[in-house]
């Protein structure tokens, strides 16, 4: 039980990192990405989809690499400057679509609802593309 609680904990922190981050940036500066999730981070996500998909071992394993390679393809485009949003979104896209090739039908619907649960939500986007202010 102290086990769950720890990763929730971990996952709340990261989401919550983000969300708070978001609401801090200033107006007329890009949004300042999150930090890339270090291995033991990696590892405590992989974790808890684990137990929530009821994974196999060599699911777990095959996932965390996924995972990996993930946050490193992702470290090596925000290295090179700020990735546009459209480059972010393909690159997630993959990775969703790369982690559904590993799982059965069932766990690919459990995945989806996981996602839903643990995306953080975006504000509006570029300036332009907001509505009216009241």
């Amino acid at each position: 039980m102290k086990i769950q609680t720890r990763r929730r904990m971990a996952i709340l922190t990261i989401v919550s990192t983000m969300i708070v981050g978001g609401l801090f940036a200033q107006q007329g500066q890009p949004p300042q990405q999150p930090p890339i999730p270090d291995e033991s981070q990696i590892a405590q996500m992989v974790d808890e989809l684990t137990q929530k998909l009821s994974l196999t071992d060599e699911q777990t394993s095959q996932i965390l690499d996924l995972y990996s390679d993930h946050f490193v393809e992702l470290k090596s485009n925000m290295e090179v400057g700020q990735p546009q949003r459209s480059k972010m979104d393909k690159l997630r896209k993959k990775f969703e679509e790369q982690v559904k090739t590993i799982l059965t039908d069932e766990q690919q619907d459990q995945f989806d609802e996981f996602l839903k649960e643990n995306t953080p939500q975006r504000g509006p986007g570029p300036r332009g593309q907001r509505g009216p202010r009241k």
